[in-house]
């Protein structure tokens, strides 16, 4: 094992895109809520 110091993250959020002006697709049907989905990981370095 590498014995370095580490530190990791996870970020999530859901949002409307009718919010932001972004409607395509809703006339379709598609839905209009997007999720988001971050995961983020560091390795400090010397």
């Amino acid at each position: 094992m590498l014995k370095r110091e580490v530190c990791g993250g996870d970020a999530s959020a859901s949002f409307n895109r009718a919010d932001f002006g972004i409607d395509y697709g809703a006339k379709y049907g598609f839905s209009m809520e997007t999720k988001l989905a971050i995961q983020v990981e560091a390795v400090k370095t010397n």
